[in-house]
């Protein structure tokens, strides 16, 4: 049997003193992981932003191609989100006629933007307000655009620094990739 003072020991518990230290110690763990668990929590938003819009570029090509008449695919940065659209297109940009915009990514959608000037998304494309609009005629080749590369930039909303994450339609073919822009202003 044990002896009642043993007993008092071992059923005390913690000192104030022992948890204030872990509570202090957790905390500067805490503040030395949050910028860095922060910044691959938006790094990652972006990687979907740019895999989401390749996924959508790449199904109005492929729906042009298959109902063999011109399709669109829009992106607009309105409200303090992005938002994309495809549907039926012609020869003109047709982003302020869409109906049916839906965000680009299902949670975060609000943490990413479209980067305007240069480098970034070129005027060719359209406007942030009414749509960028990247265009497939029925032989899934890119319509109303010419010849030079076109490209679509995300960046974290409220940052203007690289790297900033891209999709890029590279020719009148309409081959596209993804890519970052380092520096400079061409999607790598």
């Amino acid at each position: 049997m044990m002896r009642p003072d043993r007993l008092d020991r071992a059923n005390r518990g913690f000192t104030l003193v022992e948890l204030i230290v872990t509570v202090a110690i957790l905390g500067i763990v805490a503040a030395i992981a949050a910028p860095s668990w922060l910044a691959l929590l938006t790094r990652q938003r972006l990687y979907d932003a740019r895999a989401n819009a390749l996924d959508k570029i790449r199904e109005a090509q492929s729906q042009a191609l298959r109902t063999s008449r011109p399709w669109e695919v829009c992106f607009r940065d309105v409200d303090g989100m992005v938002w994309v659209s495809v549907q039926p297109g012609d020869r003109t940009n047709n982003c302020a006629n869409h109906t049916g915009w839906q965000p680009l990514l299902e949670s975060g959608a609000n943490m990413v933007a479209i980067k305007t000037g240069t480098p970034g998304t070129t005027a060719a494309l359209g406007n942030p307000t009414t749509g960028y609009s990247i265009r497939f005629g029925a032989l899934g080749d890119r319509i109303g655009m010419g010849a030079t590369a076109q490209q679509i930039v995300f960046i974290p909303r409220g940052q203007n620094k690289g790297p900033f994450y891209c999709v890029v339609s590279e020719t009148i073919v309409g081959s596209m990739r993804e890519g970052t822009i380092r520096s400079g202003t061409q999607c790598r």
